[in-house]
This record gives structure tokens, C-alpha cells and sequence, in this order.
């Protein structure tokens, strides 16, 4: 079934999961966690404690061998693990590459993605027409995947004006400038337009992690394409993720789920034929 997407905006939520789709219900506590999984917000301080700098394959332990990639309950992407894997994906520690000063892409920089951002309006707007996207977040985000270094931006939806941008990494598979691409075990960033929900896998989870699901035919959910924490070049370095340089301010700014998010490659789709076709919004299987 086509998972329907919820955007949620409260700053007191709970996610729990059943056998359809995810569930979403408010809380009076004030804790963002999931249910069974550990709380992004309640982690925060002891982010880099937890989850340190990923090598360059830096989803590897997610969605590659040794580990299989299989999909749960709910739909979310989770991680099969074989003992060898589940003690090697521990390796690392996690770092945010910048503060917001420091960052090499800008938002002054944004006027760069003008088209990008009028064609995202336009797809947002048809998404919550057909019913794809019930309540969408205020913020979407753009990966500008035009030149060697990937930088998002994130977008005010009505406004058209940028809030914040870092870096965002690309897989290894796109080669650099990067060149879009889908596909099982391609180590490409997929093209075009996608949706944030909550993941739930063995290394990446609610707390370190962002989903996305396809809304062009991607098939982005069965290969685990996330945002997370990734090197700080913005270069190709993730397995097809948009590693982001400063992963808990996106979290902050996106939520937990109903974030549009485009993969702009200037009009480019690779093999993601159905990121040609804007006239129809739907959600990946899974």
C-alpha cells in the first residue's frame, strides 16, 4: 500500500507504528521519542557521544552487506543484521561539520535554485491536491546536486525564501559533479522529489536519521535512502544518502516527517524516468 503522509509541526509527538502506515498522536510529555526507539531530542547533548564520524560508505551498515535490508512494519526501511555486522556498523563517532557561519553553502547563494524552488511549490501543491501529502511541513529542502559539492537549502514553502543550508554528500555511485541515478546496489542519489517519514533501521534510526520516500517511482524506501550526518565535503561519499553537514539543525527544522525533499540535478534524472513526470504524486511502495 501507498503510504499517506502526515507532516507533523507539534513540538509534543509520539510515533508509534502499525501494521499499514505510521501513526501519529500527540503527547502531553513534551519527549519526541519513538516508540521502542530512543528520543532525538532527548539524545541531543550526547549526540557526537553516540554516533561519531561514518566512514565513507557512511550507510553501509544499514542497507548493505552484511546487512540485509528488509522492510518492516508500518513500511519503514529496518535492518536484518548478522552478527558480524551488528558489531562492526558500531564503529565510529559522529560529528556535526559546522556552525552555521562556517557552512561553504549560503543562503545568499539560493537565488542559484530559483527554478528548483517554483517547480518544488508547484509538486507540493499538486502532492496535497491528490492527497499524497495531508499537512504539509512549512520548510522543504532542496539538494542542489549541480557541481562537486552538494549544499541544501532549506525552503520556506509559501515564501520561496531560504532559512538555512549546509552541505549535503551524494552517493559514491553518482561520481562527481554527481549524476542521478536509481536502483538497487547503484550507490546513486536518486532524482527528484521525495517526502520525509520516520526510519527505524539498525544503525540509522528516529534519532539520528530522516527517510524518504519516493514520490516519482524511485523506489527510494527499499534501498534505505535517508538524511543523516555525512562527511563534511558535501562531495560523493554516502551509498546514495544525502549526508548532510549539520544533521541535528536539519532534524530541528524539518520534524519528524512530512518535509518535502528535491534532489535537483539541473534537470537531469539518470534512470529515474519517473522523475520526469510532475503531474503525478505517489508515494513509493513499502
Amino acid at each position: 500500500m501507498s503510504p499517506s503522509l502526515n507532516a507533523q509541526t507539534s513540538p509534543n509527538t509520539t510515533v508509534s507504528e502499525s501494521s499499514d502506515s505510521p501513526s501519529f498522536s500527540s503527547s502531553s510529555s513534551g519527549d519526541r521519542s519513538s516508540s521502542g526507539g530512543s528520543s532525538y531530542y532527548d539524545d541531543g547533548p550526547s549526540y557526537h557521544d553516540s554516533y561519531g564520524s561514518y566512514d565513507d560508505y557512511d550507510d553501509y551498515y544499514d542497507v548493505h552487506d552484511p546487512i540485509t535490508s528488509v522492510i518492516g512494519s508500518g513500511g519503514a526501511a529496518r535492518s536484518a543484521v548478522s552478527d558480524e555486522g551488528s558489531s562492526r556498523k558500531r564503529r565510529g563517532r559522529g560529528r556535526v561539520c559546522f556552525t552555521d557561519g562556517d557552512s561553504p553553502c549560503k543562503c545568499e547563494n539560493a537565488g542559484t535554485i530559483t527554478e528548483a524552488i517554483k517547480e518544488a511549490q508547484d509538486f507540493l501543491a499538486l502532492c496535497v491536491a491528490q492527497g499524497t501529502i495531508r499537512a504539509p511541513n512549512r520548510l522543504m529542502a532542496i539538494n542542489d546536486y549541480r557541481g562537486r559539492r552538494g549544499c541544501m537549502y532549506l525552503i520556506d514553502v509559501k515564501t520561496g525564501k531560504c532559512e538555512y543550508a549546509t552541505t549535503s554528500a551524494y552517493g559514491t555511485g553518482s561520481g562527481a559533479p554527481p549524476e542521478p541515478g536509481c536502483g538497487n546496489g547503484s550507490r546513486m542519489t536518486p532524482a527528484g522529489f521525495h517526502v520525509t517519514r520516520p526510519h527505524n533501521g539498525a544503525r540509522y534510526d528516529s534519532s539520528n536519521s530522516l527517510g524518504l520516500v519516493g514520490l516519482q517511482g524511485q523506489d527510494s524506501v527499499s534501498r534505505g535512502v535517508l538524511i543523516h550526518q555525512g562527511k563534511c565535503s558535501g562531495g560523493a561519499a554516502t551509498w546514495g544518502c544525502a549526508g548532510v553537514g549539520n544533521y541535528p539543525e536539519v532534524r530541528r527544522r524539518l520534524g519528524s516527517q512530512g518535509a518535502l525533499v528535491y534532489n535537483y540535478f539541473g534537470g537531469r534524472v539518470g534512470n529515474c524516468s519517473g522523475a520526469r513526470n510532475k503531474n503525478s504524486c505517489r508515494a513509493d511502495n513499502g
